[in-house]
């Protein structure tokens, strides 16, 4: 008699693999994991833990997933907001990527942070090609839109949006740098301080922002040393 399968049951099971395999990244990093490793963390067998996950492969697009279905969730879903103009979008599209990262969610934040190791580049590298590939055609849209109400006057949106999306990506890979390890490094954190403020600069004058809009939090520019 086949068993009938208890989604609810399932779905922990396999969040509970998932959260171990995120702390054996944190730990080891991208080029160490292994299955077996996993298993054995997770106190299963092989032959349960192939019932949630076919392969390493798998298991790892589980783990990014968390990242990234969220964030495009609501990314999608601002894009799609009738009742907003493509100023607004523009704004909100960025602010809908950056709360994601402030979710209480532990497993969330864990794999957010280990993404910023520099052993786990390979990954890192995946997720970023995957947002620019998702991005790059709804930034484009929203530019496009801006233009036809007026409101934009961007002469290559796909060109521009190209520069702003990777310039994005660019000063949050030296944020997670600068900013996620014990001490903040005061050299990078200027560095890091001076790009984000070209970045405000650049975006107000792309879109005809205003100067009391900021994209980042304001409070990233206020860090005391110790």
């Amino acid at each position: 008699m086949t068993r009938v399968r208890n989604e609810q049951e399932y779905n922990e099971k396999r969040n509970q693999i998932i959260s171990h395999a995120v702390a054996l990244l944190d730990e080891v990093g991208f080029e160490k994991f292994s299955i077996n490793k996993v298993i054995q963390n997770a106190g299963m067998t092989k032959g349960a833990f192939f019932h949630y996950f076919s392969t390493k492969k798998e298991l790892l697009a589980s783990i990014m997933e968390l990242i990234y279905v969220p964030m495009m969730e609501a990314i999608k879903e601002v894009a799609s907001d009738a009742s907003l103009t493509p100023t607004q979008k523009i704004i909100a599209l960025f602010s809908a990527a950056a709360q994601q990262k402030n979710t209480g969610d532990h497993v969330f934040q864990q794999t957010v942070l280990l993404l910023q190791k520099d052993e786990n580049l390979a990954m890192r590298n995946e997720m970023q090609t995957f947002y620019l590939k998702e991005c790059l055609p709804i930034y484009e849209k929203v530019m496009v839109q801006g233009n036809t109400t007026g409101e934009f006057d961007i002469v290559n949106p796909k060109g521009s949006v190209f520069i702003y999306l990777n310039t994005i990506v660019a000063i949050n890979n030296e944020m997670g740098i600068v900013l996620y390890k014990k001490k903040v490094d005061p050299v990078g954190y200027e560095v890091l301080k001076s790009r984000i403020m070209a970045f405000e600069l650049y975006s107000k004058e792309l879109f005809g922002l205003e100067n009391d809009i900021n994209f980042y939090d304001a409070k990233l520019l206020d860090i005391k040393m110790k």
